[in-house]
Order: C-alpha cells, then structure tokens, then sequence
C-alpha cells in the first residue's frame, strides 16, 4: 500500500478555521493521474467522504474531498509526490521564529484570502504560499524584520497592533482603505 503523509498548514501550524487538509501519496510507482482518478470512482455515497473536484490537469494533479462528520466538515486536497520540504515548509519554519505580530499577520492573510476565495492558483489566484511571501514582503519593505523579531510599530491607543499591520498591508497590496471601527483582531479564533 502507498504511505500518505500529512503536509501543509496543519504540520507547519498556521491552520486557520478555513484551512483545508493536504495530504499526499508518496512513493508510489503509479500514474499520479490514474491513482488519483481511481480513488474518486471508489468514493461511494455511503462513504464519510464526497469527491468535490478533480483537478488532474493542474500542475500538480490533485483531488479535492469533502469529509463530512456531524460536528465540523474538512476540505481534503489529496496529492501524489512531491517534496515535503516545499517552500511553504521553509516558510512556515521560519514563521515559527518570528515576532508573534509577524506571524499573526501572515495567519490572517492566508485566513481572508482562503475566505474570501482567492487563493486557489488553479483558478487564477495566489496559492497560499504567495500570500505568505506577499506578507513578509510587506513587513520588510516597512524596514520590520520578520526574524528576528519585528520593530515597535506606533498604534493608537486601544487599537491592536495586529489591526494596524493589517491595515496598512492592504493599503500596501491595492489601495483599500479599512475603516471599520474595529479595535482588535484574532486569528486564533478566524
């Protein structure tokens, strides 16, 4: 049998509430296409699981499932080989050294931009190790650090840093301007 391993948000610790679960086949001597196609005809409606979308011409075949369970429902992204050592993998490491308000940041990027839609590259949007690099971009082109740790950035009393960053980072990103009175954000709670 192939070994699956687990990979992405979920090893690296950014998981959000709109996180999916990556997995991926490795070391298997068959057609990635055809393996993946084989598990969606095997996929019944009597099974936990439904087969969402099959993805087979994208650079990277993969298949999307819907795990269904009473209390909470998981987006499944199943993969054949690749490396576990990808650049989100050295990312997120290098996250895990990082300011908490860096991090944070980078957390509710991924988090609004897997809400909202677009981060999927296979229709034409950032992949959520883009947005990750676009945020530590941002925070370097501030002159903060990510590693080490960021600089004090000026708020306004009552006002959560994180807030502040993230303000400023979609000015940076397109020009929208956020002026919802809102006084704090927390991306552990999406």
């Amino acid at each position: 049998p192939e070994q699956v391993e687990v990979f992405g948000s979920v090893v690296q610790d950014t998981l959000t509430a709109a996180s999916d679960l990556d997995l991926r086949i490795v070391e298997t001597e068959k057609d990635e296409t055809e393996l993946l196609r084989a598990i969606a005809n095997s996929v019944t409606s009597d099974d936990p699981c439904a087969v969402k979308e099959c993805r087979f011409s994208a650079t990277v075949p993969i298949l999307i499932l819907h795990y269904h369970h009473p209390s909470h429902r998981v987006t499944v992204d199943l993969s054949v080989g690749g490396s576990v050592r990808s650049l989100d993998h050295r990312l997120a490491c290098t996250l895990e050294e990082a300011d908490s308000r860096g991090r944070d940041l980078v957390l509710l990027v991924k988090h609004l931009s897997a809400v909202h839609g677009f981060n999927d590259a296979y229709h034409k949007f950032l992949k959520p190790v883009c947005w990750t690099v676009l945020a530590i971009v941002f925070l370097q082109q501030l002159g903060l650090a990510v590693v080490p740790a960021l600089g004090k950035r000026k708020t306004t009393p009552g006002q959560s840093p994180l807030l502040v960053l993230f303000r400023d980072f979609t000015r940076w990103c397109s020009g929208i301007l956020i002026t919802d009175p809102m006084t704090s954000v927390n991306v552990s709670h999406g």
